[in-house]
Parts: C-alpha cells; sequence; structure tokens
C-alpha cells in the first residue's frame, strides 16, 4: 500500500508516508522553508497515550522513543494513515 499525506494544522506542517515498508513522519513549523525531515517510526518504540477527536481533527498524543509527542491530523486523513501504519506493524 502507498501512502504519502502533508498537512498544516496549527501553525505547524506534518508529513507521513510509508516507504519500502516503513512509515516514515517530520513535523516543523508551518514557517520553516526546507521540506521536513522525515524520520521512521519503529513500532516497538511508538506508544498512544490518548486520542482526541474534535470537530475536524483528531489530536493524538504519543510517546515516540521516550519522547511525548502531540500530532494534530485532519479527520479526513487519520484513516489512511492508520490504514498504512497498521500494514507496516503487520509486516514487521
Amino acid at each position: 500500500m502507498t501512502f504519502s499525506s502533508m498537512w498544516t494544522m496549527h501553525g505547524i506542517s506534518y508529513g507521513a508516508e510509508v516507504h519500502d515498508g516503513f512509515l516514515l513522519w517530520g513535523s516543523a513549523p508551518a514557517s520553516m522553508r526546507e521540506p521536513l525531515k522525515m524520520k521512521r517510526v519503529v513500532p516497538s518504540e511508538f506508544k498512544v497515550i490518548s486520542r482526541v477527536t474534535a470537530g475536524n481533527e483528531t489530536v493524538i498524543t504519543a510517546m515516540v522513543s521516550g519522547k511525548t509527542v502531540r500530532v494534530v491530523i485532519p479527520n479526513i486523513v487519520v484513516g489512511a494513515l492508520e490504514l498504512a501504519w497498521k500494514r507496516v506493524n503487520d509486516s514487521a
């Protein structure tokens, strides 16, 4: 499955894509002009702490490699992103 998406919410630009069976993720202030620096998400180092859907967005707080991160995702992206993440995990 191919997945690639970029979006900006509340002044932060985000990107996610599946590449060679890995989920890559990046974020940066929207004012940055450079492309997002994408990092591989390691399934064993990722755990969702909370998920809140409000209006047209879903806020996910997760522990990633020992660091707490908060991501705001448009609801139209969430389903495809979750499916891509499931397939990455299933192939790991």
